[in-house]
């Protein structure tokens, strides 16, 4: 919640502050400051890392390499101002593959356990922002803080864990595979909400046609048992 008001308030200094300078240099002659009103839209790609967050005495966040394919359309809302409206869709995949071993002895012969799991997930996201594009005057560069809200499908949320147990040289392995939305397999209380609604906020800045947006959001409510996930990305796009 901290990182929430954190970004949140500074999103809303951001916008403030270009809408300030807009209406500033807009009232003097030789502005320094245009107004682009023309709605657009984007393809993008995102460095798109999730991190699932455990709300429990002893628990670690478990922090998935991701990457997302995306779609953004901005709608203008105001004849005078570059205010708009953002909607679109992201598909993002997370993964991640860790190793934990113990060893000791068995009947005083030495023995080892290892453990492995991976992780996958996709998930497809519908962000909804409401987003400030300022652009100097004559500039092709334009700076757009935003900030919104943004509804999650859930796909896909797997781990597969592998056992193995060595001893004197000798090897047997044990295979377990859980499915996040199977409460027979997580429990109750692991079991994931296949729909959740968030929040996010970020900057983008266009030059030309060229985009790159940077983001962080994370989740309203539980996507299990006192269990959150939040998110950031580094985008990449193409305007049109």
């Amino acid at each position: 919640m901290k990182k929430f008001r954190f970004f949140l308030s500074l999103c809303l200094i951001m916008v403030a502050a270009t809408a300030s300078a807009q209406f500033a240099n807009g009232s003097k002659k030789g502005s320094s400051a245009a107004v682009n009103t023309d709605s657009y839209q984007r393809f993008y790609v995102s460095y798109n890392p999730l991190s699932i967050k455990p709300d429990w005495e002893g628990a670690e966040d478990t922090n998935l390499t991701g990457f997302a394919f995306g779609f953004t359309k901005g709608i203008s809302i105001s004849k005078s101002l570059p205010l708009f409206v953002e909607a679109g869709a992201r598909l993002q995949y997370g993964f991640k593959s860790e190793d934990e071993s113990q060893s000791g002895s068995y009947e005083g012969y030495p023995a080892t356990v290892t453990w492995e799991n991976k992780y996958t997930y996709m998930g497809i996201v519908v962000p909804v922002n409401l987003a400030y594009k300022w652009t100097p005057s004559s500039s092709p560069v334009s700076i757009t803080p935003f900030f919104g809200i943004t509804f999650k499908g859930n796909i896909i949320a797997k781990q597969k864990e592998t056992i193995t147990a060595t001893v004197a040289g000798q090897s047997a392995s044990e295979e377990n595979d859980y499915d996040y939305f199977d409460k027979d397999e997580v429990g109750k209380d692991g079991q994931w909400s296949r729909f959740q609604a968030g929040w996010q906020v970020g900057v983008g800045i266009d030059y030309k046609q060229l985009y790159v947006g940077l983001h962080y959001g994370g989740d309203f409510g539980e996507v299990c048992k006192k269990t959150k996930t939040s998110n950031w990305a580094v985008s990449v796009g193409f305007n049109f």
